[in-house]
């Protein structure tokens, strides 16, 4: 949500992150649409390289992203132990990691059976 505050006007900033949160909101449930119309139309293998060859995308579109990555000045070379050892250290991290980890969860789980769960209810497969 940050980068989203670098690229508008200052006179947006304050609704932006929000509007940005409300597409995000369905982004599972249109995916899964995405998914199932590739699979039923080209079959899975080809839906597989497909959905494969848009992921691969996304490295070399993020080269046009605006910012620049910025070292700063007081850090010091870490090894990977002392990086953890550091990070396992902070409450902060903690409050983060598993509140990513508990979503991450639930939106697998809603991700997973929700097609399933619509198929039950009588939805088209298309549509489930």
């Amino acid at each position: 949500m940050g980068v989203v505050a670098k690229v508008v006007s200052p006179q947006k900033r304050s609704v932006a992150p929000r509007d940005r949160g409300r597409r995000r909101l369905l982004r599972p449930v249109r995916d899964g649409a995405v998914r199932a119309t590739l699979i039923s139309g080209i079959g899975w293998y080809a839906a597989l390289l497909v959905l494969a060859a848009t992921a691969a995308l996304i490295v070399p579109l993020a080269a046009g992203l605006p910012g620049r990555i910025v070292r700063a000045r007081t850090a010091r070379d870490q090894s990977a132990p002392e990086a953890f050892g550091e990070a396992f250290g902070q409450k902060s991290f903690h409050f983060l990691f598993w509140s990513y980890f508990v979503c991450g969860v639930h939106t697998a789980f809603i991700a997973l059976h929700l097609p399933s769960y619509c198929r039950t209810q009588g939805f088209r497969s298309r549509s489930a």
